[in-house]
């Protein structure tokens, strides 16, 4: 049953990439990484990752429940408990050979946690009774997951005009402004777009994939956004639909989080002419 329910959940999302030339199994599968070397530093850096997204003490405690699950056929007793260690060992396991070769994000196996948890709990509390170990064990859980969901609130939490840890070079003041308001954003670009398309060709950009994703969601008729900078491999899916090659003598917007005087010195190495045409306080 779930997997008939995965395969319903998916068979869309085939289906749009069999007609995009496989946009996003090219993209995580290649686009998003670097060439692949050797790297045992890797799994070191891949294992230290999964300790900081469960906590030290979490990670600790998952590594023998997840090595026990391995010889779930011979332990018909706790079965139970064992099937979400299993669900939970499959992404955890898959990605650690690929460690050795390339990157892998803190939060890509992030599926396994929900199972792991109730692995966790099942066996902590032996499996009928709720005891003091388990109630602290999802405690926990419950308060690492409150911090990560709490992420996207540090603007409002933070002092004003502080700089944001998460970002260089931005001030929580200017991500208030941006977030509370996107689809206000959004249409301001949207003008500052139909201006260009009257001078001819030009594309839009930034330097960051997540902030091309908010833009082509939230401008009018949902342009096309690429990536464009020195970046991470992340930010390389452009080579997908965009040649830089291509562009030259081309108008362009760019958009970012920073006030313009902070992109100067990028703008410059790569545009003749530029203006600011719309700051984080509105239009200049």
């Amino acid at each position: 049953m779930a997997a008939a329910l995965s395969l319903l959940g998916i068979i869309l999302v085939v289906i749009w990439n069999a007609s995009n030339e496989w946009a996003t199994y090219t993209f995580n599968f290649a686009s998003r990484h670097s060439s692949p070397s050797l790297n045992l530093m890797g799994v070191l850096d891949y294992l230290a990752g999964q300790a900081l997204a469960l906590s030290p003490l979490v990670f600790l405690l998952a590594i023998p429940l997840l090595a026990a699950a391995i010889l779930v056929w011979k332990d018909d007793g706790e079965k139970g408990r064992k099937v979400a260690a299993f669900l939970a060992l499959a992404p955890l396991a898959a990605f650690l050979p690929l460690s050795l070769i390339t990157k892998i994000g803190a939060h890509w196996p992030g599926v396994a946690v929900p199972f792991l948890t109730v692995a966790l709990g099942a066996k902590l509390s032996a499996g009928t009774k709720t005891t003091k170990t388990f109630i602290a064990t999802t405690a926990t859980a419950w308060v690492i997951t409150l911090i990560i969901f709490m992420v996207p609130l540090a603007p409002y939490l933070l002092p004003r005009d502080w700089a944001y840890p998460l970002g260089p070079g931005i001030n929580t003041a200017q991500l208030r402004k941006i977030m509370s308001s996107p689809t206000d954003y959004g249409k301001m670009a949207g003008v500052v777009l139909k201006e260009l398309s009257q001078e001819g060709e030009f594309f839009v950009f930034t330097k960051s994939s997540a902030l091309s994703s908010l833009l082509a969601f939230y401008v009018p008729d949902h342009p096309q956004v690429t990536v464009l900078g020195r970046g991470s491999v992340h930010g390389r899916n452009h080579l997908l639909w965009f040649n830089p090659t291509e562009h030259t003598s081309t108008n362009a917007l760019f958009v970012t989080y920073k006030p313009a005087s902070a992109e100067k010195g990028f703008i410059e190495e790569r545009f003749k002419i530029w203006e600011a045409v719309i700051e984080a306080d509105g239009p200049d």
